[in-house]
């Protein structure tokens, strides 16, 4: 009993945490969220909001309206949120565009401002849902009660969801509930929640593949094995369906810039040309679960960070992969990994401009120019930090070679 006291303990610091650091912190991120909720959620253009943000001349130029916001992700992104602020759409409409990043200094002129809470409502219960389901891979209850602590206290969930109020972690959501579905032998659904999290940003379709391997070798049957992939993919192709339309999604959302950064990085074969690391790796990853090298979850969490290590993600990306990397290091009992993860991902953070870390609190006034002898010696640090976990993949893979050792 004492120890469930205690743990509500933390839990109600965890909450309070999140609610404090909401109000008090801002990125230019949260306007996309905060536009597109007045046009959805305000407006009920659920499926033109697209382009409300932009619009096109006779010549098919780009015209930026005064908000200079765009739409860059899939359609879950902004939709999702904008079911949350549907009880809200009052205050939605009177101050979405003072969120906007055209705003900065007047969002700026106070220490807290409460009206931030409600735009990143979704994002903090995602990160607070995650709490709740990470306990259901495990048995043993002392377990249970770790993984859960790890997660209250996670500061990349924290980070994404009460400080930069990002969707992120509404895929990380989605993804633990795949993992969960999967254990349950419940591979359409599996493929059904990645490609849900693919609406939001792509990544999850990586997934996919994963999962079909997985249930060709419990069905022992191939045909049988790929309906799962064929239920992602109808689920994927039916999500972006009624924007197909939209010139504003066509060419801001439907092939993103961001998707080019996992296959930058690569070995060159000739001028010009290079092979991606991000498939070197992803392949290896296919062939070693196919040959039942490594098992389901190895794969599935590998696979996700060899889309990350060999490209200048952003910090909010990490936390796709955290849920993975705490339930592991639970069942491993390897908290070396997951502290080394962490502060690989400190390091990354502040490879970034200060708006993503002491900029982001409201009683920052001025934006601090770090010194140039600094400003080397912290880019020597930010390439450890990155370094380090190219490391974690290579010893993942490295340690999961015998199949029947890894669950």
């Amino acid at each position: 009993m004492m120890r469930n006291k205690v743990f509500y303990v933390l839990l109600a610091i965890g909450v309070v945490l999140r609610l404090a650091l909401a109000i008090t912190t801002y990125h230019s991120d949260l306007g996309a969220f905060a536009l597109a909720g007045k046009y959805i959620a305000g407006e009920g253009k659920w499926l033109s909001f697209y382009d409300q943000a932009v619009h096109f001349n006779v010549s098919g130029e780009v015209i930026y309206l005064p908000s200079k916001t765009i739409f860059n992700y899939q359609p879950l992104a902004y939709i999702l949120p904008s079911i949350f602020y549907l009880p809200f759409r009052g205050l939605i409409n009177q101050t979405a565009e003072g969120i906007l990043n055209t705003n900065w200094e007047a969002l700026h002129s106070v220490a807290v401002n409460w009206v931030l809470l409600i735009y990143k409502l979704p994002m903090i219960v995602a990160d607070l849902m995650i709490i709740f389901l990470l306990p259901k891979f495990f048995s043993d209850q002392r377990k249970k009660r770790l993984v859960q602590i790890l997660w209250i206290f996670n500061p990349l969930g924290i980070f994404v969801s009460s400080m930069m109020g990002q969707v992120d972690i509404v895929i990380a959501f989605l993804l633990v509930l795949a993992l969960l579905a999967k254990n349950n032998k419940k591979y359409c659904l599996s493929a059904i929640l990645v490609a849900i999290s693919a609406l939001i940003k792509p990544i999850g379709l990586i997934l996919v593949p994963i999962i079909v391997i997985e249930s060709i070798h419990a069905y022992k049957n191939f045909w049988k094995g790929i309906i799962p992939g064929l239920c992602g993919g109808l689920i994927y192709i039916l999500g972006i369906l009624p924007f197909i339309g939209s010139p504003a999604y066509r060419a801001f959302s439907l092939f993103a810039d961001q998707i080019n950064k996992s296959t930058y990085a690569g070995i060159a074969i000739s001028g010009g040309t290079a092979i991606p690391w991000f498939f070197i790796v992803y392949s290896l990853v296919l062939l070693l679960q196919w040959k039942k090298r490594v098992n389901f979850f190895i794969a599935f969490g590998v696979g996700l960070l060899s889309s990350l290590v060999f490209t200048h993600f952003h910090p909010q990306w990490l936390v796709w992969l955290m849920p993975w990397m705490t339930i592991w290091v639970v069942k491993n009992k390897s908290l070396v990994i997951y502290l080394a993860a962490v502060l690989g991902w400190f390091c990354v953070l502040f490879s970034f401009d200060p708006t993503l870390h002491y900029g982001i609190f409201l009683a920052s006034k001025t934006i601090i120019e770090l010194p140039l002898n600094i400003q080397n010696m912290t880019g020597q640090l930010i390439l450890m930090g990155r370094a380090m976990l190219v490391g974690i993949l290579v010893y993942l893979l490295t340690i999961s070679r015998n199949y029947k050792k890894n669950g």
